[in-house]
């Protein structure tokens, strides 16, 4: 969800998503999102996965909340992050995370189970930690601390913290 670029490992979903295919063959994938690569990725899906992947393009940031609903599993496969809020959002809609360990993922999603080491690994690292999650669940308490960082709560943090060095 969001820049289908390489910073943002775009080019990584469709190779996770095959190796998760193999265990969970049920698995269909959500792609939103545009920029350089969806034209590649778009070409590169194969014709009998075409009934298992929706590339959607860019959606209102309205509707977020409502696809986030909808799905099991969020991943993040960025080279390279800042905070992401989309996974505050989507642990808000109950949906479980999962992302690479750089920038702020690890803190974001608030257990770093949940995480994974970015090595020439990372496609099967990925997949092996969505099918762990597809078999036994997702840490429900990082639901509830999720419901607990709106926006408010956020600024309120970084006053206190610009206030220690006043």
């Amino acid at each position: 969800m969001g820049n289908l670029i390489s910073v943002k490992g775009a080019d990584r979903v469709l190779p996770v998503f095959r190796k998760v295919k193999e265990y969970a063959n049920e698995t269909k994938l959500i792609i939103i999102g545009d920029g350089d690569l969806k034209e590649k990725i778009s070409n590169d899906i194969e014709e009998k996965e075409k009934e298992d992947i929706l590339l959607t393009g860019r959606i209102p940031h309205n509707e977020i909340p409502i696809i986030l609903s909808k799905i099991d599993i969020l991943f993040l496969q960025s080279r390279n992050e800042g905070w992401p809020c989309i996974i505050n959002e989507a642990l808000a809609t109950k949906t479980p995370v999962i992302g690479v360990d750089n920038g702020g993922i690890r803190e974001a999603i608030g257990d770093s189970k949940y995480v994974v080491y970015a090595d020439e690994h990372i496609i099967d690292r990925l997949s092996q930690k969505i099918i762990e999650v597809i078999k036994n669940g997702y840490n429900e308490e990082l639901y509830l601390k999720a419901q607990n960082m709106t926006w408010d709560v956020i600024i309120q943090k970084e006053i206190d913290i610009y206030r220690m060095f006043l």
